[in-house]
């Protein structure tokens, strides 16, 4: 969430928050001896990429994040 807070100014580095973080998310099922649990990681990366294309206030995008976890 730091990162993509950082960059969230810039399409440019934006760009290269989104690809780290899809190379991240497909790592972390790669290697993980958890299935399940790699699994999760890479839904929730997944889905907090959407919610900081949006305009909204930072409270509003870590309430969204939290819900869709659940």
């Amino acid at each position: 969430m730091i990162g993509a807070m950082l960059v969230l100014g810039d399409p440019g580095l934006r760009l290269l928050w989104v690809i780290a973080t899809l190379f991240l998310m497909f790592y972390a099922v790669r290697t993980l001896t958890s299935y399940g649990a790699s699994l999760r990681f890479g839904y929730l990366l997944a889905i907090v990429i959407p919610v900081f294309d949006h305009r909204i206030s930072a409270e509003a995008k870590v309430e969204q994040t939290l819900w869709r976890h659940l």
